[in-house]
C-alpha cells in the first residue's frame, strides 16, 4: 500500500529574510575608537597626538577615528606568536 502523504500545505516552510549584521560605522569618536580596541581614552589621546593612529578632525574638538584606520594601526602592532616583545624594540 502507499503512504500517505501530507497535504503540501503542511510542508510549507516560512522563508525568512537572510539577517544580516548591522554596518560598521566608518567614523568613530575617540571614545568609541578606545572601547573598540579596550583601551584607555588617554592611551587613544597619545596615539593621535604621536601621530600613531590618524584621524578626521572637523574642527580643533571635533576628532574622529576611520574605523579603516583602525583596523591598519591594529596590523601594524600585531606580534606573531612566539616573537615576543623584543621584535617590537627594533
Amino acid at each position: 500500500m502507499p503512504a500517505a502523504q501530507a497535504p503540501a500545505s503542511a510542508i510549507t516552510v516560512a522563508s525568512q529574510p537572510a539577517v544580516r549584521p548591522a554596518p560598521e560605522p566608518v567614523l568613530l569618536t575617540e571614545a568609541e575608537a578606545a572601547d573598540a580596541m579596550r583601551v584607555s581614552l588617554s592611551i587613544v589621546d597619545r596615539l593621535i597626538r604621536n601621530g600613531e593612529l590618524p584621524v578626521v578632525r572637523f574642527e580643533q574638538r571635533i576628532v574622529r577615528v576611520r574605523t579603516v584606520d583602525l583596523h591598519a594601526f591594529a596590523e601594524r602592532r600585531l606580534v606573531e606568536a612566539g616573537d615576543g616583545a623584543e621584535s617590537q624594540k627594533n
